[in-house]
């Protein structure tokens, strides 16, 4: 499958003395997304479940979401980035919630199984929105919220800070873990990086800031 990364430039100018260039990079998810069982397992990401698969199987699942990173020029940062998904379905009445996290930046998804409350900071995992699905969730796209997305870019650009030599290759990924015990529900389905008419990308805004006066 060839990988399509679309990039939009744009200019915004003038504020105290700078002038702001800037470019949104929208990278497509990956098909290398993986569901974290809670047996440990790492199932391909062909039935990606925050909850169960299928209805009535009491073995846990949580869902990831890959995206490759680009290399950054020197001088650039990030200053936003949103993250859209799509939720492929919503069944087995769950009586739960699934939340966002930042478990890694690495190759491949860690087998970093979780369900259980909200944590900012969940054993080395960065919990980046609660409550990003819901049981009045739809099937359809997806995105995560305003505050969502500023713990995404917070969590991002500091990979860049840690990594100034970053040459690429690697991904960010992010995990969705249902909030309780899910019991025998199915709970929410995400459809995996690549599925066509289905397709995930987080956006990346890219700006750097250059001396006028």
């Amino acid at each position: 499958m060839k990988k399509v990364t679309r990039v939009i430039i744009g200019l915004v100018i003038g504020i105290s003395g700078y002038s702001f260039a800037a470019r949104v990079i929208d990278i497509p998810g990956s098909p290398n997304d993986r569901s974290i069982s809670e047996s440990g397992a790492l199932p391909n990401g062909l039935n990606m479940r925050a909850g169960n698969y299928p209805a009535g199987n009491t073995n846990g699942q949580n869902s990831t979401l890959m995206f490759e990173l680009p290399v950054l020029r020197e001088g650039k940062t990030v200053s936003a980035a949103t993250l859209t998904f799509y939720v492929s379905s919503v069944t087995g009445a769950p009586s739960f919630n699934a939340d966002l996290y930042g478990i890694a930046f690495d190759k491949k998804v860690p087998a970093k199984y979780y369900e259980g409350p909200f944590a900012a900071d969940q054993d080395g995992s960065v919990g980046l929105q609660d409550d990003i699905m819901t049981p009045s969730a739809v099937v359809g796209p997806c995105s995560a919220s305003s505050e969502g997305n500023k713990n995404i870019t917070e969590w991002i650009r500091g990979f860049y800070t840690a990594n100034p030599d970053y040459k690429g290759g690697t991904f960010a990924i992010f995990r969705m873990s249902p909030d309780a015990d899910s019991g025998a529900n199915a709970g929410y389905g995400i459809a995996q990086g690549g599925t066509a008419g289905k397709e995930m990308r987080l956006s990346l805004t890219i700006t750097d800031a250059t001396e006028t006066n």
